[in-house]
């Protein structure tokens, strides 16, 4: 396909985001087009057209629309972009045809639509004035949402209560939760347990007025909330329910007050998984749960029996299954209730509540009774099991938290790395996750070693206070990583490995390096920023000590299907041959040979084959199989 074509495609699918706008400001009672519920799919749709216009994929762009328009018959977004894409495939009437279904949902926008130059040759089009008129003649209504108010314990969250956030790409929901008006007592008069006896006699605690808790398995593993009466809970509406904007992922919405929640749910498989996997793979939702981590929202959800490719401090996660997350629910409400209020107070309006909980929570477990146990691998593993549990703990450390001395949030920068956005015979990229308080990569490519140079300079504490950093091998080969660090800065260095040194609760066959940097401010510890690397050890790779020192590969089996090493779906594939490479002298590469089971392939060190022609790379997948690598 013609590149400047595609160019202007991508451009107008950023224009098509920010139609919506208008098509918010539609009130949804009179104009069927401002369902504005679904504006994150049309977000995501979006994303997904970039990807295959940027392919050049122009047929499974048109199907992706197709369906679009059948899931979403009452929006015009799809439609607008069937007509752009008819426009590039040079078929005018289609593009008509598109344009007027939208302006019959209620598009008023056609004019400023057709001033942008991916659409101009439309201005000529046969009907296009009367269709103009139309457009302009569509009732436009005023949104002016206002925020959703507490009643008794719960607050009812409809479509009038949401503003949309352009540049997080989600909507932001209301909420005034009065809590001066929330006369309720911190705990129920019938409340038992020993924790809850405990948190009765810290005279300075705050309790839970002002905090938000959002269930989002539709009550199949609810908090209990009822034992803490001054929290608020949410309740969604019809519109919203039927969006799924009250289930799993807890990514739609931000919510205007300090959030916990939870999601005993999952996705389907293989592309699914437990909703921190997904969560770790899918670009958008790593975005959201960094602005989770950095708007007082916290969300517990199972990891079920799930291998994660990286780690963080975003959400936790539950060693379990369904209904797993109960004790962690109970823990965050602990301890937001013991923190003394002019803490809490400092601490939300410095957005620190979900970095400061999770930092009290990992330093209040059981067997975490030192300092140099938080610092390690041991306080920081991917899912919690309940078997750490000291809620004690933890509400003593919270308790005695004076908001001069609240932790910093660790905010971390690349400034260098080898790690590649396109890698592996598959072209893939290695950046998983590219955040300030969590990096995750892939390693895809050939080499034996990786050296990233970070910074963690952009760290403030909240007081000024001077800092001092920590960095730590959390999970990993020691001898195969070699961190130098200079206060905030650090090169980390890191060879090929096979083996892991675990930390409590993972599974053996997750091949991942965790490093973790603590900012220390005089008091406290922070929660770690985490930098994690997975390795695709369902590849039986061999390397040898090379020329300058560094592993030098020597051979790849990819063939996982026929061994039945077991990988994840998402990230990796299989394929039915083995590579063997050979260097110069210099230990430069020099080529490699194929081997199959019918046949032998040689090719030179850029992937050619000797007639000079490259091969082709696509991936296979099914959802009842493993992805398998083809070759064109």
């Amino acid at each position: 396909m013609n590149q400047l074509l595609i160019c202007r495609l991508l451009v107008y699918f950023v224009v098509v985001v920010g139609l919506l706008g208008s098509a918010q400001a539609q009130d949804t009672t009179a104009n069927p087009n401002a369902e504005v519920s679904k504006l994150p799919t049309i977000v995501e749709l979006v994303q997904q057209m970039n990807t295959l216009v940027s392919a050049g994929d122009m047929v499974a762009a048109d199907m992706l629309i197709n369906k679009a328009i059948k899931d979403m018959p009452n929006r015009v977004e799809p439609l607008i972009m069937q007509a752009r894409l008819a426009l590039l495939q040079r078929n005018t009437a289609k593009a008509f045809s598109s344009l007027e279904r939208a302006v019959d949902l209620g598009f008023a926008d056609l004019g400023k639509l057709l001033e942008d130059p991916a659409f101009t040759e439309m201005q000529i089009a046969q009907g296009i004035g009367e269709l103009l008129e139309r457009s302009a003649a569509v009732p436009r209504f005023s949104s002016n949402p206002t925020p959703a108010i507490r009643q008794g314990n719960t607050v009812n969250i409809s479509t009038k209560n949401l503003v949309w956030d352009a540049n997080a790409k989600r909507f932001i929901a209301l909420i005034d939760l009065k809590p001066n008006d929330n006369n309720a007592p911190m705990t129920s008069p019938d409340a038992t347990g020993a924790d809850i006896a405990y948190l009765r006699t810290l005279s300075n605690a705050c309790g839970l007025k002002g905090v938000l808790y959002d269930n989002r398995d539709r009550t199949h593993s609810n908090f209990a909330y009822n034992l803490f009466p001054q929290i608020t809970h949410t309740v969604y509406d019809k519109q919203l329910q039927a969006n799924s904007f009250d289930y799993a992922l807890g990514s739609k919405l931000t919510y205007t007050a300090i959030t916990f929640g939870n999601s005993s749910t999952r996705y389907s498989l293989p592309n699914g998984g437990s909703l921190p996997r997904r969560s770790m793979m899918w670009h958008n939702e790593t975005g959201r749960a960094y602005q989770n981590y950095t708007s007082d929202h916290i969300y517990v959800y199972p990891a079920g029996h799930d291998d994660y490719p990286a780690n963080w401090a975003y959400n936790f996660s539950s060693k379990g299954n369904s209904r797993s997350d109960k004790w962690i629910l109970r823990d965050i409400a602990l301890i937001l209730a013991a923190l003394p209020c002019d803490t809490r107070n400092r601490l939300d309006a410095e957005n620190l509540i979900a970095p400061t909980v999770q930092m009290i929570f990992r330093r209040g477990q059981l067997h975490v009774q030192s300092r140099e146990t938080y610092l390690s691998g041991a306080a920081h593993p991917v899912l919690f099991p309940e078997s750490v549990n000291a809620p004690k703990r933890m509400m003593d450390i919270a308790a005695s938290m004076r908001p001069e001395d609240i932790p910093p949030m660790v905010q971390m920068k690349i400034i260098e790395e080898g790690f590649s956005e396109t890698a592996g015979l598959a072209g893939l990229s290695e950046k998983l996750v590219t955040t300030p308080s969590a990096i995750a990569r892939v390693w895809r490519g050939w080499s034996g070693r990786q050296v990233l140079k970070l910074t963690a300079s952009n760290t403030v504490d909240p007081n000024g206070r001077d800092l001092t950093f920590d960095w730590r091998i959390l999970r990993g080969d020691p001898k195969q990583v070699k961190i130098e660090a200079n206060g905030p800065d650090a090169t980390i260095t890191i060879n090929w490995q096979n083996k892991t040194i675990l930390s409590p609760g993972d599974n053996p066959r997750n091949i991942r390096v965790d490093i973790g940097v603590f900012a220390n401010n005089g008091v406290y510890d922070s929660t770690p920023g985490f930098i994690s690397v997975h390795f695709p050890t369902h590849q039986k790779r061999r390397y040898i000590r090379g020329v300058y020192g560094a592993p030098q590969l020597v051979s790849i089996d990819y063939d996982a299907v026929k061994y039945n090493r077991l990988f994840d779906p998402v990230l990796y594939w299989s394929a039915p041959w083995e590579d063997q490479f050979g260097y110069d002298a210099k230990g430069n590469l020099a080529g490699w040979v194929r081997k199959s089971a019918t046949s032998r392939t040689l090719f030179t060190a850029t992937g050619q084959l000797p007639n000079g022609q490259k091969p082709a790379y696509t991936i296979q997948r099914n959802s009842n199989k493993p992805p398998v690598l083809k070759v064109h």
